[in-house]
């Protein structure tokens, strides 16, 4: 992929961002969506081992396209979860 740009920690979920080609990088672009939205996404993944919607931990932010994808663990069980946040 590319190099991890940013590590920070949120609370008790950790962000990595990785590198992308492109005007905005996929830090720039996570980062650009209000904060009380942002929290609203890391709070509404998909899980598919537990079935429902979960929170979203130790997760990374990666460039797909112009859009771009939350990879990390899910809060309840540690399922690997992912979530496509839609650049409009």
């Amino acid at each position: 992929m590319g190099e991890i740009l940013l590590q920070r920690k949120l609370d008790k979920r950790s962000l990595v961002v990785i590198g992308g080609t492109g005007p905005l990088s996929p830090r720039q672009k996570w980062e650009a969506i209000p904060e009380r939205f942002r929290e609203r996404i890391l709070q509404n993944v998909w899980c598919s081992h537990c079935g429902n919607a979960v929170e979203i931990v130790s997760y990374r932010v990666y460039s797909a396209g112009r859009d771009i994808v939350l990879r990390g663990r899910c809060a309840v069980c540690g399922g690997e979860v992912a979530r496509v946040v839609e650049q409009s």
